[in-house]
């Protein structure tokens, strides 16, 4: 009953968020009266409370609604009484199908299928159909929103063809709706919309949805998406919480795969789900060899920042994004070895090395030297002792890393898949006027 409408939304929020008890009889009486509350974001958030918690006898209050002067607060207003009413609702929603307004005429179809029944679908089906196949950018997008909300997978069929529609729009809301459904025949036609950046984000997120819902494609989704390691890393984690034993078996092939974050993911993803019981065959040599190849990864940026000064803001930016990587790199150590070693806590190693605490960094240095394999421990433990004479001469002596000058060890850097890493070194080279190899100049040109 608050002059300030903000502060009745946030009553109405706080209400919502109660432990259960009998809202409905209790709110009935200040309900009705903010249906007529001046704001028309009152008047909206009503009604969609008094849809989600059932309460028919406002019905009645709800109806004077369909003439309201706001086309949004009509829209809600109709959805709300075919939510209480139920299929005798249908007498007072099909006028609406033939409203001036696309706005209403979709709002009357989504009431129609989703609250009133077969009779309800019967009505609203030959509505929905002309405003799929308007002439009007603007209907078109409409009609994808009634299937959007809707929300039936097996609605897709009308999304294929829009999402190659003349108009750029009409695509963005067909993509977008393919969120709602979930459906895997979109799938296809979802990687194209991959190649546009207009449209790239809105289809890597139904593409993840639709894995969420159907966890038995992901496998065969990481095959179609080699380009797009976001999308790889996201569904790794999907198949984490989703899907059988069967469906994850594919995460142990990506142990080797090409993108840090992707493996990054793959790691975590395994420790976690062997905490949770699922156990997989993972060859010890393959994780042996990966943890020997990220320990090297891990010395060739710390001497890379040994060698860049931090005078200037290129410098800093730069340098900063190597420690950052390094510290991802040390990560995807700590994870490894935790694979290899199940008895060891990730947790527990990671706190102790990337606190500052010199103690239990010590302390864990002590187990790992007590538990790792010689031929391990023998390259990881002078890299986590942080001895710069040490973690020099391993880079020569072990790994065969060369003392070569930082314009080659930049121009390495233009080589990596990490675009971020990429553009902040051709930023430093720039600022410095380094000359670029042609061939590393024709690589950057085709973006490998």
């Amino acid at each position: 009953k608050d002059e300030d409408p903000m502060r009745v939304l946030h009553a109405l929020g706080l209400i919502r968020k109660t432990p259960s008890i009998n809202r409905t009889s209790y709110l009935s009486k200040y309900l009705s009266e903010l249906l007529t509350h001046q704001e028309n974001i009152i008047k909206i958030e009503s009604l969609k409370y008094i849809s989600e918690y059932g309460d028919i006898a406002l019905a009645a209050n709800v109806r004077p609604l369909f003439r309201d002067p706001d086309l949004f607060v009509r829209k809600e207003a109709l959805l709300t009484f075919c939510s209480l009413i139920g299929k005798d609702a249908v007498k007072d929603i099909k006028p609406f199908l033939n409203n001036k307004y696309t706005e209403i005429q979709s709002a009357s179809i989504i009431a129609l299928v989703k609250y009133c029944g077969l009779a309800g679908l019967l009505h609203a089906s030959v509505q929905l159909q002309q405003l799929l196949e308007s002439s009007e950018p603007n209907t078109r997008i409409e009609a994808i929103r009634v299937l959007e909300s809707l929300g039936v997978e097996s609605f897709y069929d009308p999304l294929v063809k829009f999402m190659d529609d003349s108009d750029i729009q009409v695509q963005l809301s067909a993509v977008k709706a393919a969120k709602s459904l979930c459906a895997p025949e979109l799938i296809p036609h979802l990687y194209k919309k991959l190649d546009s950046p207009m449209t790239r984000q809105t289809a890597s997120e139904a593409i993840i949805k639709c894995a969420e819902k159907h966890p038995k494609i992901i496998a065969r989704l990481m095959d179609k998406t080699k380009e797009y390691p976001f999308i790889r890393k996201k569904l790794v984690q999907v198949a984490e919480k989703q899907g059988t034993l069967e469906d994850k078996q594919f995460i142990v092939s990506l142990i080797d795969d090409r993108d840090d974050n992707v493996r990054s993911a793959v790691y975590l993803t395994l420790i976690n789900l062997r905490m949770m019981g699922y156990l997989f065959n993972i060859r010890k040599e393959i994780l042996i060899k990966r943890l020997n190849m990220e320990i090297k990864t891990a010395y060739r940026f710390y001497l890379l920042r040994l060698d860049i000064k931090t005078n200037e803001a290129e410098d800093k930016l730069l340098k900063e994004v190597i420690e950052k990587r390094e510290a991802k790199t040390i990560n995807r150590i700590i994870s490894l070895v935790v694979l290899l070693y199940p008895k060891l806590s990730s947790e527990t190693i990671r706190r102790a090395l990337l606190s500052g605490d010199t103690v239990l960094k010590s302390n864990v240095i002590e187990l790992l030297d007590n538990t790792l394999e010689k031929n391990l421990k023998t390259i990881l433990i002078p890299y986590l002792d942080g001895s710069k004479d040490k973690i020099k001469n391993c880079s020569i002596n072990i790994f065969n890393i060369q003392s070569s000058d930082l314009k080659l060890k930049l121009q390495e850097l233009l080589l990596q898949r990490d675009e971020w890493l990429k553009a902040c070194a051709l930023y430093y080279i720039a600022q410095r006027g380094y000359n670029i190899e042609t061939a590393v100049l024709e690589e950057l040109k085709i973006g490998r």
